[in-house]
Protein backbone atom coordinates (compact mmCIF):
# COMPACT_ATOMS: atom_id res chain seq x y z
CA UNK A 1 0.00 0.00 0.00
CA UNK A 2 2.60 2.29 0.52
CA UNK A 3 4.22 1.70 -2.38
CA UNK A 4 1.44 2.12 -4.26
CA UNK A 5 0.91 5.67 -2.38
CA UNK A 6 4.88 6.86 -3.36
CA UNK A 7 3.89 5.76 -7.08
CA UNK A 8 1.26 8.25 -7.23
CA UNK A 9 2.57 10.97 -4.87
CA UNK A 10 2.48 13.34 -7.83
CA UNK A 11 -0.98 12.71 -8.13
CA UNK A 12 -1.86 13.46 -4.72
CA UNK A 13 -0.17 16.64 -4.26
CA UNK A 14 -2.20 17.48 -7.31
CA UNK A 15 -5.59 16.85 -5.82
CA UNK A 16 -5.17 18.10 -2.91
CA UNK A 17 -4.52 21.67 -4.17
CA UNK A 18 -7.17 21.24 -6.73
CA UNK A 19 -9.92 23.74 -6.69
CA UNK A 20 -12.16 20.55 -6.97
CA UNK A 21 -10.70 19.79 -3.36
CA UNK A 22 -12.42 22.21 -1.88
CA UNK A 23 -16.26 20.23 -2.76
CA UNK A 24 -15.06 17.53 0.04
CA UNK A 25 -13.51 19.99 2.33
CA UNK A 26 -16.84 21.59 2.93
CA UNK A 27 -18.30 17.97 3.61
CA UNK A 28 -15.75 17.36 6.38
CA UNK A 29 -13.19 19.97 7.12
CA UNK A 30 -11.01 18.36 9.80
CA UNK A 31 -10.52 14.98 7.28
CA UNK A 32 -10.09 16.82 4.41
CA UNK A 33 -7.27 19.45 6.31
CA UNK A 34 -5.67 16.01 7.48
CA UNK A 35 -5.38 14.48 4.50
CA UNK A 36 -3.76 17.36 2.75
CA UNK A 37 -1.25 18.58 5.34
CA UNK A 38 -0.10 14.95 4.83
CA UNK A 39 0.12 14.99 1.65
CA UNK A 40 2.20 17.79 1.56
CA UNK A 41 4.51 17.01 4.40
CA UNK A 42 8.04 16.03 3.13
CA UNK A 43 8.58 14.36 6.57
CA UNK A 44 5.68 12.10 6.22
CA UNK A 45 6.93 11.09 2.63
CA UNK A 46 10.32 10.46 4.19
CA UNK A 47 9.22 8.21 6.80
CA UNK A 48 7.34 6.30 4.02
CA UNK A 49 10.37 5.72 2.06
CA UNK A 50 12.19 4.35 5.20
CA UNK A 51 9.15 1.98 5.97
CA UNK A 52 9.44 0.52 2.33
CA UNK A 53 13.23 0.30 2.71
CA UNK A 54 13.06 -1.64 5.69
CA UNK A 55 9.82 -3.72 4.42
CA UNK A 56 11.84 -4.84 1.69
CA UNK A 57 14.40 -6.92 3.26
CA UNK A 58 11.62 -9.17 5.10
CA UNK A 59 9.29 -9.15 1.80
CA UNK A 60 12.36 -10.79 -0.01
CA UNK A 61 12.54 -13.22 2.83
CA UNK A 62 9.34 -13.91 3.16
CA UNK A 63 8.89 -14.94 -0.57
CA UNK A 64 11.95 -16.62 -0.64
CA UNK A 65 11.13 -19.18 2.25
CA UNK A 66 7.37 -19.28 0.23
CA UNK A 67 8.25 -22.07 -1.73
CA UNK A 68 8.37 -26.12 -2.00
CA UNK A 69 12.11 -26.59 -1.95
CA UNK A 70 14.05 -27.77 0.53
CA UNK A 71 15.11 -24.82 1.85
CA UNK A 72 15.61 -25.38 5.93
CA UNK A 73 18.67 -25.31 5.75
CA UNK A 74 19.29 -21.74 4.64
CA UNK A 75 16.23 -20.17 6.82
CA UNK A 76 18.77 -19.23 9.53
CA UNK A 77 20.76 -17.22 7.63
CA UNK A 78 18.06 -15.74 5.98
CA UNK A 79 16.82 -14.43 8.98
CA UNK A 80 20.28 -13.50 10.21
CA UNK A 81 20.94 -11.73 6.92
CA UNK A 82 17.65 -9.74 6.77
CA UNK A 83 18.09 -8.39 10.51
CA UNK A 84 21.76 -7.00 9.40
CA UNK A 85 19.79 -5.77 6.16
CA UNK A 86 17.29 -3.37 8.18
CA UNK A 87 19.82 -2.83 10.44
CA UNK A 88 22.46 -1.01 7.81
CA UNK A 89 19.40 0.77 6.44
CA UNK A 90 18.07 2.32 9.29
CA UNK A 91 21.83 3.07 10.15
CA UNK A 92 22.56 4.27 6.95
CA UNK A 93 19.49 6.55 6.16
CA UNK A 94 19.99 10.14 5.99
CA UNK A 95 16.17 11.46 5.55
CA UNK A 96 14.31 10.12 8.69
CA UNK A 97 13.47 12.43 11.74
CA UNK A 98 13.43 10.13 15.11
CA UNK A 99 11.82 10.60 18.14
CA UNK A 100 14.92 8.88 19.36
CA UNK A 101 18.37 8.38 18.47
CA UNK A 102 18.71 6.08 15.33
CA UNK A 103 20.56 3.51 17.55
CA UNK A 104 17.30 3.24 19.43
CA UNK A 105 15.21 3.33 16.70
CA UNK A 106 17.21 0.12 15.28
CA UNK A 107 17.31 -1.67 19.06
CA UNK A 108 13.78 -1.27 18.59
CA UNK A 109 13.06 -2.68 15.21
CA UNK A 110 15.70 -5.40 15.68
CA UNK A 111 14.35 -6.78 19.43
CA UNK A 112 10.89 -7.34 17.56
CA UNK A 113 12.40 -9.48 14.61
CA UNK A 114 14.48 -11.49 17.16
CA UNK A 115 11.74 -11.81 19.21
CA UNK A 116 9.58 -13.04 16.57
CA UNK A 117 12.92 -15.81 15.06
CA UNK A 118 13.25 -16.79 18.38
CA UNK A 119 9.38 -18.17 19.15
CA UNK A 120 9.83 -20.04 15.19
CA UNK A 121 13.58 -21.07 15.59
CA UNK A 122 13.71 -25.11 16.42
CA UNK A 123 16.42 -27.25 16.34
CA UNK A 124 15.75 -28.81 13.20
CA UNK A 125 16.43 -25.04 11.72
CA UNK A 126 19.70 -25.26 13.76
CA UNK A 127 20.47 -28.66 12.76
CA UNK A 128 19.66 -27.96 8.77
CA UNK A 129 21.50 -24.90 8.96
CA UNK A 130 24.57 -27.06 10.54
CA UNK A 131 24.48 -29.93 7.64
CA UNK A 132 24.49 -27.22 4.87
CA UNK A 133 28.23 -27.51 3.24
CA UNK A 134 28.08 -23.78 1.96
CA UNK A 135 28.08 -22.39 5.37
CA UNK A 136 31.87 -23.47 6.08
CA UNK A 137 33.19 -22.80 2.74
CA UNK A 138 35.49 -20.29 2.37
CA UNK A 139 33.53 -18.04 -0.06
CA UNK A 140 30.91 -17.83 2.56
CA UNK A 141 32.79 -16.99 5.66
CA UNK A 142 34.95 -14.12 4.21
CA UNK A 143 32.16 -13.18 1.83
CA UNK A 144 30.17 -11.01 4.40
CA UNK A 145 30.25 -7.26 5.77
CA UNK A 146 31.15 -8.51 8.93
CA UNK A 147 32.91 -11.78 10.17
CA UNK A 148 30.72 -14.72 9.76
CA UNK A 149 31.43 -18.21 11.70
CA UNK A 150 30.68 -21.92 10.41
CA UNK A 151 27.71 -23.21 11.99
CA UNK A 152 29.57 -25.71 14.99
CA UNK A 153 31.71 -22.21 16.56
CA UNK A 154 28.49 -20.40 16.63
CA UNK A 155 26.75 -20.59 20.52
CA UNK A 156 23.57 -19.85 19.56
CA UNK A 157 23.09 -22.60 17.03
CA UNK A 158 25.20 -25.35 18.72
CA UNK A 159 22.85 -26.26 21.68
CA UNK A 160 19.87 -26.28 18.88
CA UNK A 161 21.75 -28.76 16.92
CA UNK A 162 22.89 -30.91 19.66
CA UNK A 163 19.55 -31.11 20.90
CA UNK A 164 18.47 -32.41 17.51
CA UNK A 165 20.55 -34.62 17.42
CA UNK A 166 19.36 -35.86 21.41
CA UNK A 167 15.63 -36.10 20.26
CA UNK A 168 16.52 -38.39 17.23
CA UNK A 169 19.49 -40.61 18.10
CA UNK A 170 18.61 -42.03 21.52
CA UNK A 171 20.70 -44.94 21.93
CA UNK A 172 23.86 -43.49 22.85
CA UNK A 173 26.20 -45.38 20.84
CA UNK A 174 24.56 -44.56 17.46
CA UNK A 175 24.56 -40.52 18.75
CA UNK A 176 27.81 -40.77 19.41
CA UNK A 177 28.91 -42.36 16.09
CA UNK A 178 26.45 -39.44 14.16
CA UNK A 179 28.33 -36.92 16.22
CA UNK A 180 32.06 -37.98 15.55
CA UNK A 181 30.62 -37.96 11.87
CA UNK A 182 29.67 -34.50 12.63
CA UNK A 183 32.68 -33.02 13.94
CA UNK A 184 34.62 -34.42 11.17
CA UNK A 185 32.28 -32.82 8.42
CA UNK A 186 32.49 -29.76 10.49
CA UNK A 187 35.94 -29.33 10.51
CA UNK A 188 37.52 -31.08 7.48
CA UNK A 189 39.04 -33.89 9.24
CA UNK A 190 38.79 -37.69 8.15
CA UNK A 191 36.53 -38.29 4.90
CA UNK A 192 36.14 -34.79 4.72
CA UNK A 193 39.85 -33.91 4.83
CA UNK A 194 40.29 -34.49 0.90
CA UNK A 195 41.04 -31.43 -1.25
CA UNK A 196 37.82 -31.75 -3.43
CA UNK A 197 35.67 -32.35 -0.58
CA UNK A 198 36.79 -28.80 0.60
CA UNK A 199 36.50 -26.97 -2.66
CA UNK A 200 32.91 -28.40 -3.34
CA UNK A 201 31.52 -26.95 0.13
CA UNK A 202 30.41 -23.81 -1.50
CA UNK A 203 28.51 -25.48 -4.33
CA UNK A 204 27.48 -29.05 -2.79
CA UNK A 205 23.65 -28.88 -1.55
CA UNK A 206 22.58 -29.69 2.20
CA UNK A 207 21.16 -32.95 0.45
CA UNK A 208 24.50 -34.35 -0.92
CA UNK A 209 26.28 -32.93 2.06
CA UNK A 210 24.61 -34.95 4.43
CA UNK A 211 24.89 -37.98 2.27
CA UNK A 212 28.53 -37.90 2.67
CA UNK A 213 27.85 -37.86 6.35
CA UNK A 214 26.12 -40.90 6.13
CA UNK A 215 22.97 -42.19 6.37
CA UNK A 216 21.93 -40.99 10.05
CA UNK A 217 22.97 -37.49 9.08
CA UNK A 218 20.73 -37.92 5.23
CA UNK A 219 17.52 -38.12 7.79
CA UNK A 220 17.57 -34.71 9.13
CA UNK A 221 19.33 -32.91 5.34
CA UNK A 222 16.60 -34.10 3.03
Amino acid sequence: MLKRLREVKTALGAMVISELWSFWRKTDQAASKRVKDTVLDDAWWERVDLIIQIMDPMISLLRFADTDKPILGEVYEGWDSMIESVRSIILQSECPKYETSPEAFCGTIQDILVSIWDKNCTPLHCLAHSLNPKYYSHEWLNGGPSRRFSPHMDGEISPGRKDAFRQAFQDRALLDEVEDAFAEFSTDTGRFARYDVIRDRGIRSPILGGKIMGQQALLFSS
